[in-house]
């Protein structure tokens, strides 16, 4: 096994090679990260971070567990671009402008030599989604242009632990007669003193702070997975099932998916909670991972504990359909989702009003000229007197124009079925709205 698998996925003690600096090697120092308002993560640094916290730093590269030295998720910048791979022959983790001379992107996409060791992670190929993030950042730069400063600058410390006992505490100056007869002493002892204020066991205090990681990591007192230690276990108090129940910190209020409405500080005002369209996107049955990295549960890895921004749910569009997409501010653009259908270059905003047919591709009455700008041969079809999309799209629209088929819908591919002819490939057979079509293209 190469030097690199050690030192770049598998977590073992040996370290990678020293950063060069810019007095011995002419590399250039860190550049400062990209001006964003904090909580937003819109660089392609951001969705980077994302696809190393869900297949690299989890057990083996992160910030509390460095395998091989290689810490992915503090500086992933400073750790990967112009740096050395360590393995004889193969060129610097990341060189910016060249994913293809870019060591960190052969490996993760298998584009390896026969002594170059085995595809990264270890647990198999990214997919097809992930490794085009990684891909694309390295080919416009590699910019360090994700900001992770959490909003109003860091979290305060811990409340400081309470004061000890005086070991030797002044005398009585009106000492009190033995009593002659003592009462037997309580065996069990009193119970600790909680280092949290009175009132903090209330689920709008702790609550918001555990999920805001306000007061540090609560797995130190109350366990790795929050069965008890120092401090009590939580399934004392939470429900059944509460570690896997998305709507325990968050959404709950018009659908059980955990999106907002109610945010994790508890907000449900329509004009502050976060995103007020997720129930549309909800209810159209896209599911989270569109636009967000899924966790499995409340420990997992990113989610609460190990997230570079408390509190924020950072967009991360790698594992949908439109990857490619990016968020700004409730703007969503280069959005396969909303665009036309031939390519991704839509955009949208939340929050300005109903989104129609009309309002990604031109539809039934629109006009010849803008029909011409459809793909294939929808003009010459929807000119002719009584063809509706149904004709062509029957899985999908109905003859009044309604969305039958929700799984057919922006599924990132053109489904082409109809009642009256039969489809092959992009060929048809058979007679419609006046014409015998014999293995005719479209």
């Amino acid at each position: 096994m190469s030097l690199f698998v050690l030192a770049l996925f598998a977590c073992t003690p040996d370290t990678p090679p020293p950063a060069p600096t810019a007095d011995d090697t002419g590399t250039p120092e860190e550049p400062p990260p990209v001006e964003q308002p904090a909580g937003f993560l819109t660089g392609e640094l951001c969705l980077v971070r994302t696809v190393f916290e869900t297949s690299c730093t989890t057990g083996c590269h992160s910030s509390i567990v460095a395998g091989g030295g290689l810490d992915l998720q503090t500086n992933p910048w400073a750790a990967l671009v112009n740096r050395p791979s360590g393995t004889p022959g193969a060129p610097q983790l990341v060189v910016p402008g060249d994913s293809l001379g870019s060591f960190l992107f052969l490996k993760m996409g298998n584009f390896l030599e026969a002594n170059q060791g085995e595809v990264m992670p270890p647990q198999g190929q990214l997919g097809g989604a992930a490794l085009q993030v990684v891909k694309d950042w390295i080919d416009n730069g590699a910019a360090n242009d994700c900001d992770i400063s959490p909003p109003g600058g860091d979290p305060p410390p811990p409340p400081p632990p309470p004061p000890p006992p005086d070991p030797d505490p002044d005398p009585d100056p009106d000492p009190q007669p033995t009593d002659p007869d003592p009462q037997p002493t309580d065996p069990d002892p009193p119970p600790p003193t909680s280092p949290h204020p009175v009132g903090y066991s209330s689920p709008d205090q702790h609550g918001v702070a555990a999920n805001l990681q306000l007061d540090g990591d609560c797995r130190s007192c109350h366990g790795a997975n929050f069965e008890g230690g120092t401090g009590m276990s939580c399934d004392t108090c939470h429900q059944v099932g509460w570690r896997t129940d998305c709507t325990f910190c968050h959404g709950g209020q018009d659908n059980q998916s955990g999106a907002p409405p109610q945010d994790v500080d508890g907000t449900t005002a329509p004009n502050l909670i976060s995103f007020p369209d997720h129930t549309a996107h909800i209810q159209a049955g896209y599911g989270c991972s569109e636009c967000h990295y899924t966790p499995t549960d409340y420990l997992t890895n990113g989610h609460v504990f190990g997230d570079v921004t408390p509190g924020y749910g950072e967009v991360n569009y790698a594992a949908g359909l439109s990857y490619q997409a990016t968020y700004y501010l409730g703007t969503c653009s280069n959005a396969y989702c909303h665009g036309n259908g031939q390519g991704p270059n839509g955009t949208v905003t939340a929050g300005s009003g109903p989104v129609r047919c009309a309002s990604c591709h031109y539809k039934q009455n629109s006009t010849p000229a803008e029909w011409n700008q459809m793909s294939g041969r929808h003009r010459l079809h929807l000119q002719e007197n009584g063809v509706t999309c149904s004709n062509c799209h029957a899985s999908t629209v109905d003859a009044a124009g309604q969305i039958v088929g929700a799984a057919y819908h922006l599924n990132g591919t053109p489904d082409v079925a109809s009642v009256d002819i039969t489809i092959v490939g992009t060929t048809c057979d058979g007679a419609c709205h006046g014409f015998n079509h014999n293995n005719r293209g479209w």
